[in-house]
């Protein structure tokens, strides 16, 4: 399989100032090297299993950017779909 290219650096570019970003495994050098690389030091990169926590995410006002590779567990899919509920209550 051919790798993409590009889709994983214009999440990180369209993100908004200061978001969560889920990558899509625990390995996290990659993505912080291209963050630098991006000038978006700004992001917190996290892996998916911050996602299993609730509590994590819980009443973040914050943007949350799951990186397009990510394959979430359906925990954290319904984690996250809670934040989202929870983000649409403030406008």
């Amino acid at each position: 399989m051919e790798r993409q290219s590009g889709t994983t650096t214009n999440q990180m570019k369209s993100a908004a100032q200061n978001a969560l970003y889920v990558w899509c495994n625990q390995y996290l050098n990659y993505p912080k090297a291209l963050a630098r690389h991006l000038r978006r030091e700004d992001l917190q990169i996290v892996p998916p299993c911050h996602l299993d926590i609730p509590d994590a995410i819980r009443g973040l006002r914050r943007d949350v950017v799951i990186d397009h590779a990510a394959a979430l567990t359906h925990r954290q899919m319904d984690v996250y779909g809670e934040y989202l509920r929870y983000r649409e209550t403030l406008t």
